[in-house]
Order: structure tokens, then sequence, then C-alpha cells
């Protein structure tokens, strides 16, 4: 789908246009083959990059072709374990911007509804969508944080499910840090004004871009440190449970094998001391329970129970 927005600094209010104009947002989202026709049938985009930008697995980069500087950006969707970075395109053109996904972004829509922007301005629009994707990431890392908290503090007993959940969230953290990355440096190639014209009105925004970027990935990889931390206490902790148990159970065996060893021998069908004397079976129960109580004893002494 295609729609056209533009606001003016003079009404301050976003308006929906017909077609592609100067200052113009071009919002694309989830485009057909017939939309893809129509956005390059005046020559300005290039086909073969917007078909990258609906590319699930393309990598954050930038690159400059006929006048348009496209920036190739991954952006959060969905929530908690199940969140993955799906490509966004910010093509910067002449007269117009335009912005194309495969799905569409509610914090984009809440940005292109409520922004404080001016399409005119078309290099500090650009800035505000970097702005607001830094806002977005920032959202879902502190998101992980506090389900990786509750997570911890839900009960004393590991399930497995604890573990896969922690393990679900270090592949959130480690996407989203792949896509923060190579981000970080496409800000810092266009800050040194190797893609862009950078105005000088616009810098203290681009401070404030630089800036979140980089202190989101310094909170993503001190998250990402913490939650392998705990996954990995929780597999130590589900170890020394498991060897707990199995030394239980092996002690266990112990004591009940003097029990058999003795009901094995008198019960053999041969001639044994005592057959004939009527208390001899009070007198094998309590030798028994005799040794098995020593056993435990010795055991007990032993740290062993």
């Amino acid at each position: 789908m295609i729609t056209y927005w533009k606001r003016t600094a003079a009404t301050s209010e976003l308006e929906r246009a017909n077609a592609v104009a100067p200052d113009t947002w071009v919002y694309v989202t989830d485009p057909s083959d017939a939309e893809l026709d129509a956005l390059v049938a005046d020559g300005v985009l290039e086909r073969d990059l917007l078909q990258d930008a609906i590319d699930p697995n393309e990598v954050p980069r930038i690159q400059h072709e006929r006048g348009v500087t496209y920036f190739f950006l991954r952006a959060p969707s969905g929530q908690a374990e199940g969140t993955q970075t799906v490509p966004l395109l910010i093509a910067l053109a002449p007269t117009f911007l335009l912005t194309l996904s495969r799905a569409p972004f509610s914090w984009l829509e809440r940005f292109r509804d409520t922004g404080a922007y001016t399409t005119a301005w078309r290099s500090q629009l650009v800035w505000h969508i970097f702005l607001a994707l830094a806002g977005r990431y920032q959202t879902t890392v502190t998101d992980i944080a506090r389900r990786v908290r509750s997570n911890v503090g839900v009960s004393q007993a590991i399930q497995n499910e604890d573990i896969f959940r922690l393990v679900a969230y270090e592949g959130v953290l480690n996407d989203l840090l792949a896509a923060l990355v190579p981000t970080s440096a496409i800000l810092a190639g266009v800050t040194a004004g190797k893609h862009i014209k950078v105005y000088e009105e616009d810098k203290d925004l681009m401070e404030d871009v630089i800036l979140s970027v980089g202190q989101i990935i310094e909170a993503a990889k001190a998250q990402l440190k913490t939650t392998v931390n705990y996954r990995e206490a929780y597999s130590v902790i589900a170890t020394n449970n498991l060897n707990r148990i199995i030394k239980l159970l092996t002690l266990m065996t112990v004591v009940l094998t003097v029990p058999m060893v003795v009901s094995g021998l008198f019960g053999m069908n041969v001639h044994l001391p005592f057959e004939d004397h009527p208390y001899a079976f009070i007198f094998i129960i309590l030798g028994t329970i005799t040794v098995v109580l020593a056993l435990l004893r010795v055991l007990s002494a032993k740290r062993l129970l």
C-alpha cells in the first residue's frame, strides 16, 4: 500500500496527497509488484534497491544512486521472546522522502501522525525517524530486561522453560545488536558528511541520534551479558540439583542393598544357622535394622546425607 503525506511549517497539519509531489513523504508498506513498478516509473528510484528493502535477510547499509540516498535499516517487531528485526528502507530523494517496509510499524505510524516535523525539511525528517527508531530499540531492550528479571524471580524451582526463555532472549538481544552496530557505523559516516549534506540546524538532532544509538548498544550488551550469566547460573543450578538427586538415589541403593542381601541369603533353600529357632525371624529383622542404622549414621557422619 502506498500513501502520500505532506506537512508544512505554516500549517503544522498532516495532509494526505494523491501522488508524489515536492516535499511529500511517500509511505509504503507491503508493496505489490505493480506498486513497485509505479514507484520507479519516473526513473528516480531503483527497482532492485526497493526490492532489497523487503528482503527479510537484508542487512543495514547505505547506498547512493542517481542522487537518491538509500538507508537500509532494521527495526524491532514483535514482543518478548518473539521479537525480531525486520528491514526498513528510508530513501532520501531530491524532492521527496520514501519509507518502505514489508509490514507497518506502529511506532512509525504514531510518529507520522503526531511527530513534530515538516516534510519539506527532508534531511531533518530522516534524523527524526532515526530518533524514533532508536526509541523503539530502547523500549525493546528495556522490556527484555524487565522480562528477564521477572523470569529469574518467578520461583525457586528451575524448569526447562526458564532456560529456554533465557536462550530466546539472548537470541533477541544478539539480533538487536546485529542491527544496531552497523546502524551506528552508518550514522558515523553520515555525520562525517560522506553520504548526505549535513545542515547546521540538524547537528543537535544528529548528536541526539548518535548518542541514543550508542547508549542503546551499551545497554543491549550489558543486558546480553546479564542474560547469559543468568542462563549459565540456571544451568549450573540444574546440574547441581541433578547431581544431588543422583547422589541420593545412589545412597538409597546402598542402604537398601543390606536388607536385600540378608533376605537373599536367608531365603536360600539350604540349611542355615538358627533355622529351627522360634525367634530367628525377629533376630534377622533386628540385625538388619541395626546394620542399616549403623550405615546411615556412618553416611551422616561423613556428610553424605
